[in-house]
């Protein structure tokens, strides 16, 4: 089944194990949390590698400015603030488990975020205002600020799609 799974798949998608589940097994309704990763390469150049599948940023960021903020999101709160609009749900309550930046020694950051469950756009969100951070542009303090806010218009712009990726579902 594998192989047959794989042979139909597109070149960028890889299915690496699979396994028998009860029959009322849900892909999406039966997960307990997701890890994202969004990359930014922040150096003078863009690499010619891969630059389709980052945010590159030219400026140096302030990423020690960045983790401050990213610890105020660690927790179970309201992100209505992250929240894309056109995606009403019954409850913008999330926990975050994890979050975090890598820094490589190449220039790119990845920031890494584990939640119990992510809101349309809200990763992208997240990432578009601790760049905003980086930048200058507002404190790290400012990010719970916006949170408790729950007012899209005061989190930072959202980041190009290009730069995330879906790491591991956790069932």
């Amino acid at each position: 089944i594998l192989r047959g799974l794989n042979s139909l798949t597109p070149d960028d998608i890889v299915i690496r194990s699979c396994e028998e589940v009860d029959p009322s097994f849900h892909a999406r309704y039966d997960a307990r949390g997701k890890v994202y990763r969004y990359h930014i390469p922040n150096a003078p150049l863009p690499r010619a590698v891969g630059r389709r599948y980052v945010w590159y940023i030219q400026k140096p960021l302030d990423v020690d400015a960045m983790e401050a903020a990213t610890r105020t999101i660690i927790g179970t709160y309201d992100f209505k603030a992250f929240e894309g609009a056109g995606s009403p749900r019954s409850s913008t309550v999330r926990t975050v488990r994890k979050a975090g930046w890598i820094r490589k020694e190449d220039g790119r950051l990845v920031f890494e975020i584990e939640a119990d469950g992510f809101l349309r756009y809200m990763v992208r969100n997240i990432v578009g205002t601790l760049v905003e951070v980086g930048r200058g542009k507002i404190t790290p303090d400012t990010v719970s600020a916006v949170r408790r806010s729950r007012d899209r218009a005061q989190a930072g712009p959202t980041a190009p799609p290009q730069g995330l990726f879906l790491v591991r579902v956790i069932y």
